[in-house]
């Protein structure tokens, strides 16, 4: 059983990883996957099309259509709730990003709900808000829209 503060850490190697990207967009995905188990299981449920994803290798080919899009990230942790008997953390997280194609910068604001096991992260879902989701949605090539 991990502590509240492995529990702690273990998100933020994740804010981390996703914030590690260079000026070109490209990320470090062995980074990004590290903390994350193999029967990985990941969801956006918000969207008008949910993402549900099951997988480490699904969530891989997730995020790397990400590649490439956006470039200086930084993530800022608000808050992070832990349930150390349950195994469970809510985290509550703002990102700046950069959109490389057109050069516009974009703020969200996040709640992610995490599950762990074995010292992995075995299940998230991420829930997020910007007055500029369809900024997100275009750059991401989205086929529906955020905003809905």
């Amino acid at each position: 059983m991990q502590s509240r503060e492995q529990i702690k850490a273990l998100v933020q190697e994740m804010f981390d990883a996703f914030a590690d990207n260079d000026d070109k967009g490209m990320r470090n995905f062995e980074r990004i996957l590290a903390p994350m188990s193999e029967d990985l299981e990941y969801e956006i449920p918000f969207r008008p099309q949910p993402v549900v994803l099951r997988g480490v290798e699904a969530f891989r080919e997730f995020i790397q259509s990400t590649n490439g899009i956006f470039a200086g990230t930084v993530y800022f942790t608000r808050n992070i709730f832990v349930d150390e008997i349950a195994q469970t953390a809510i985290a509550e997280v703002s990102s700046r990003r950069d959109i490389l194609s057109t050069k516009e910068e974009l703020w969200l604001k996040y709640v992610f709900v995490f599950e762990f096991k074995e010292a992995k992260i075995a299940r998230f879902r991420e829930y997020a808000y910007s007055p500029d989701l369809q900024k997100l949605a275009d750059a991401m090539k989205v086929p529906t829209s955020m905003t809905d």
